[in-house]
């Protein structure tokens, strides 16, 4: 359900292993961000549980999704009357400034489309993911994490390690020669 809502990966930012699946039966769940409908949510969390008779079963999940989805459309039924509205207000305006962008007049004022107009694109870089099946011999039984376990596990900072090389890549891409400096002062970042 959280990759649904989020179009994200779950953990994507952490390495799949041992560490991770000992995070998860200790109860850490991916972070629940706030434009994440409040009801869509309780019922993700349900799913969650680590006692599996306290979650819903599928029947309840299927209707309480049609539930969520009726309204999702009433509401944007709503929002949609609300900005047609306002759109047939303007609309005559915005044509006009749209045709007077995307043109320009000769010298006998006759109008000549601009080929040349320039396209937003943005690109997103995809990562293929493949499912794993881990098996690891825990000792721990599956648990819900506390709210402050799960805010831990959320601000918790990736650990990674920064080698010289890439140090002195960093150093020499914005100008800085510290190729007379000793490997102490290195060592103690002293520059």
């Amino acid at each position: 359900m959280w990759e649904v809502i989020t179009g994200e990966t779950p953990f994507d930012d952490y390495e799949h292993d041992l560490e991770l699946a000992l995070d998860i039966v200790k109860g850490c769940r991916p972070k629940i961000y706030e434009y994440i409908p409040h009801e869509y949510g309780t019922l993700m969390k349900q799913c969650w549980d680590a006692n599996p008779d306290n979650r819903p079963d599928a029947i309840k999940i299927y209707r309480k999704m049609k539930s969520l989805i009726k309204s999702l459309y009433n509401e944007m039924d709503k929002q949609q009357e609300n900005i047609e509205n306002i759109q047939s207000k303007n609309f005559k305006s915005k044509i006009k400034n749209f045709f007077k962008l995307k043109s320009k007049k000769d010298k006998n004022n006759q109008i000549i489309i601009n080929t040349q107009l320039s396209k937003n694109t943005k690109s997103k870089i995809y990562r293929i993911q493949n499912s794993k099946v881990y098996s690891f011999s825990i000792p721990i039984k599956p648990r819900n994490a506390t709210d402050e376990e799960q805010q831990e596990f959320d601000s918790k900072q990736l650990e990674f390690e920064i080698t010289e090389e890439m140090q002195q890549q960093y150093l020499e891409s914005v100008g800085v020669d510290n190729s007379n400096k000793s490997g102490d002062d290195q060592e103690y970042g002293v520059y």
